[in-house]
């Protein structure tokens, strides 16, 4: 029964959340769909310069199509 509750409570918050607006920083950029549930994923977009902490160019292969994927 317990865990039925949190997990109600849970999806509450989560559906809360998924309605909230795009936020963007100097640091991150998040991309948000309504829904009734949200579930995070993490993609490299850019290969790793190396010596720098910056952003290197766009990965798209394994970067871009897999947000996009993860986006539909």
């Amino acid at each position: 029964m317990l865990y039925s509750h949190v997990t109600l409570l849970m999806l509450r918050v989560v559906d809360v959340v998924a309605k909230t607006t795009v936020q963007q920083s100097p640091r991150m950029l998040v991309a948000d769909i309504p829904g009734d549930i949200q579930i995070g994923a993490l993609f490299p977009l850019h290969r790793q310069a190396s010596g720098i902490e910056g952003c290197g160019v766009i990965w798209e292969q394994y970067g871009i199509q897999r947000t996009e994927i993860a986006l539909k």
